[in-house]
């Protein structure tokens, strides 16, 4: 188990899955780190992005036969951040809107859509985007088609980029290669 003792005052831990099974959806019934009691990283801030990333990324230097050697195996998918229903949200801000309330002229998610399974806070923009579209499988993983690259870096107050992600019926896979965790750290 890795502990990050850095960002948002430390506490996000991750545990690394390095052999699957790859999982689609947030409710599969056998995944990597279930025996563990541990569930899929629900990402709850660019900080918790970032704590991610250079996870990873010193994983990878220290030990790449055991944890692989690319960064983007890790972010196929943008983790535990699901919906139960498609719909078309390229209208609303996807992150948490009772934590991050919104910004300008975009709107609050509508109440039930997307969520984590712990109903705590997560976060994957502070921008609209052209997806979540309504092409979306319940309970099905985003796909992550703009993996943060390392070092993940911002000067603060900035934030760092927004990801980048999409919905599709068939759902999206982890892959190999993925992160699980307490997900205690709200």
């Amino acid at each position: 188990m890795y502990v990050d003792m850095t960002e948002e005052g430390g506490g996000y831990d991750f545990y690394f899955i390095t052999a699957g099974p790859s999982i689609s959806t947030v409710n599969a019934a056998d995944w990597g780190g279930k025996s563990l009691g541990l569930d899929l990283v629900m990402p709850r801030s660019p900080q918790h992005w970032r704590a991610m990333v250079n996870a990873v990324q010193l994983a990878i230097t220290n030990n790449p036969t055991t944890y692989g050697s690319t960064l983007s195996a890790y972010f196929q998918t943008v983790y535990g951040v699901y919906n139960t229903a498609a719909g078309n949200y390229t209208s609303y801000i996807m992150r948490d809107p009772t934590y991050y309330g919104t910004s300008g002229a975009a709107t609050n998610l509508p109440t039930n859509s997307y969520r984590v399974k712990d109903g705590g806070r997560w976060w994957l923009r502070n921008t609209t985007f052209g997806e979540p579209n309504g092409d979306y499988g319940a309970y099905g993983l985003l796909g992550g088609y703009a993996v943060p690259t390392y070092p993940y870096t911002w000067t603060p107050p900035a934030l760092p980029t927004d990801l980048s992600f999409n919905d599709l019926t068939s759902n999206y896979a982890t892959g190999l290669y993925y992160l699980v965790s307490t997900n205690k750290k709200p």
